[in-house]
């Protein structure tokens, strides 16, 4: 057995993270990645279900073995791009965030082979992806991730009439046969799409630990959190069966705002299910996921102020993420004089409403934005001069007026524009 100091690998390692030990993340392409985060950079992960590999094939696949390998020995890996930026930013990374949740599993570091191998199978962190199905249509989004885009990919001429609505695992049978031989050990799920909620998987997986006594899994979820009620099914009632649920609410913004932005939403619709959510499941974790882009850089202070002030959610329930891509809608491409005017309004937030919160509380908060602060001014981008020919073509198509939804933003953007 492999010999490893666990204080080192968690606490001190610049590489290491639990993923590879505990997870397997598939696409509803079909591509396999170690995480999330790892399927972001645009390069092969682990294997294609698609293509006729296995999921025991992903989990010691060659990328797998030299991932393992690599982070036991200080080695950056191209997989960890997103994580190895967000360090190099100042940033949170994702690898934090799993090594200070599952450090539990650091045993499985012993049953490695020098050659990355990991000897035991069994996964007990599962995020699968199903399908592309999902009633949105976010601003930032694509068809391959909703098909509610597919109508508007075809007429911003991104695909043609050959390209699938529907994208998802070409034998979603064999897939299905694969995870309920891993269900008895899974501790935690994770559940993405498109969306979950509307996802036919979700639910017979659900019914299928309810029927098995298996209740103690970890459910977390990243929704969009409009639908409740899936063909007849009711999801409180699957839920309250659970002892651990999270909800990771998608919203970026409220009323005209968010509606905007994440095309699909109602946003009463939005506030009536968070109070059925406090009613059946008062024991369910709810947090709101904001996406911060060159949109609602501004309108999110006032989002944070409303969810708090009208306690939707708690302080401290509330988790920034900075846009990468599409890169016309990333902050790191606003203009010099707007950058410093979004740090300029921040510092204002800081002091004039943050003040209110314990130190514990106002450490999280302020530490949410200073991370979308510190990505915005890592670096420089052009990308803004594509920003309004890209989003005014969504406008026409859908109908809608940037200028009438963030007046600030695109008076300041116009402003840069004509001088």
């Amino acid at each position: 057995m492999r010999k490893y100091d666990k204080d080192k690998l968690l606490k001190e390692s610049k590489t290491f993270c639990m993923a590879p030990w505990i997870e397997l993340h598939v696409l509803n392409t079909g591509e396999v990645y170690p995480c999330c985060a790892s399927d972001t950079q645009q390069v092969d992960g682990l294997g294609n279900l698609s293509k006729g590999d296995t999921l025991l094939d992903a989990w010691n696949s060659k990328a797998m073995k030299k991932l393992r390998t690599d982070m036991l020995n200080e080695r950056r890996n191209h997989l960890c791009e997103y994580c190895n930026e967000c360090v190099d930013n100042g940033t949170k990374s994702d690898r934090d965030n799993y090594n200070k949740r599952f450090p539990h599993h650091i045993d499985r570091v012993k049953y490695t082979k020098d050659d990355g191998e990991l000897e035991i199978f069994d996964p007990p962190y599962l995020d699968i992806r199903f399908s592309n199905i999902c009633n949105f249509s976010c601003r930032m989004c694509e068809h391959e991730l909703s098909t509610a885009w597919y109508k508007d990919a075809l007429k911003l001429n991104y695909i043609d009439l050959t390209t699938s609505k529907l994208v998802t695992p070409t034998n979603p049978q064999d897939l299905w046969e694969q995870i309920k031989l891993l269900v008895p050990n899974v501790e935690f799920i994770k559940w993405a799409g498109g969306e979950p909620l509307v996802t036919e998987e979700h639910y017979k997986i659900l019914k299928m630990l309810i029927d098995a006594g298996k209740t103690d899994v970890v459910m977390d979820y990243a929704t969009n959190f409009s639908k409740l009620v899936y063909k007849g099914i009711n999801v409180l009632d699957y839920w309250k069966e659970f002892d651990n649920i999270q909800i990771n609410a998608s919203i970026d913004g409220m009323e005209k705002q968010g509606e905007y932005l994440r095309k699909g939403m109602q946003w009463d619709r939005i506030v009536e299910n968070r109070k059925k959510l406090k009613d059946k499941c008062p024991n369910a974790y709810f947090r709101i996921c904001a996406v911060v882009s060159v949109m609602n850089a501004f309108h999110i202070l006032d989002f944070y102020k409303w969810c708090v002030d009208s306690k939707f959610i708690l302080p401290t329930d509330f988790k920034l993420d900075s846009l990468s891509m599409p890169e016309h809608y990333n902050i790191q491409g606003l203009p010099l004089e707007i950058k410093n005017k979004v740090v300029e309004r921040y510092n204002e937030f800081f002091e004039s409403y943050l003040v209110q919160f314990d130190d514990e509380t106002l450490d999280y908060v302020k530490s949410q934005f200073e991370n979308v602060l510190n990505h915005m001014n890592a670096t420089q981008t052009s990308t803004i001069n594509d920003f309004s020919e890209e989003n005014s073509k969504l406008d026409n198509i859908r109908d809608e007026n940037f200028s009438e939804i963030f007046p600030e933003m695109y008076n300041l953007l116009n402003y840069h524009y004509e001088h």
